[in-house]
């Protein structure tokens, strides 16, 4: 397809993705109310006059998503994207679940990190902490705070 051509498609269907989320509307105003022409919603006007990342936007919200938490599970940035795409197609039931999965993803990452945490302080609350850790984690645990495993 010649290039003149993608650029005018490519528009038409960022139309489409933003008509859907209820950012535009046919027309500009009275003087000319047909879908040659677009104007901007109520809600498309308190979207654009938000500051920081949009939702509306995927590629710029999770650019700054990543950005702002570079160490971020990778399991996490999948579930977030997938949950501003599905918000973006107006299913805002299977964002929540998305970011559910995301929500469960970062309650397994600090489980995970907590123990070694812990091991690192050596404090008194780091024997409690053992008595109720897996035994696989308990040796290395241990191990790392110079202690023979029992």
């Amino acid at each position: 397809m010649a290039r003149y051509r993608v650029v005018p498609e490519a528009v038409r269907q960022l139309l489409l993705q933003l008509l859907v989320q209820g950012l535009p509307v046919w027309g500009c105003d009275d003087i000319n109310p047909n879908w040659l022409f677009y104007g901007v919603t109520d809600y498309g006007q308190s979207i654009l006059k938000r500051e920081g990342a949009r939702l509306h936007d995927p590629d710029g919200f999770l650019k700054e998503s990543a950005t702002t938490n570079p160490q971020a599970d990778s399991a996490v940035l999948d579930y977030l994207e997938e949950a501003v795409r599905a918000f973006n197609s107006d299913c805002h039931k299977a964002a929540a679940v998305m970011l559910g999965c995301a929500s469960e993803q970062l309650v397994l990452v600090l489980h995970e990190a907590f123990p070694q945490a812990a091991c690192a302080q050596n404090n008194d609350c780091l024997d409690h902490i053992l008595s109720v850790m897996p035994v696989d984690r308990r040796t290395a645990c241990q191990t790392s705070r110079g202690e023979n495993p029992r």
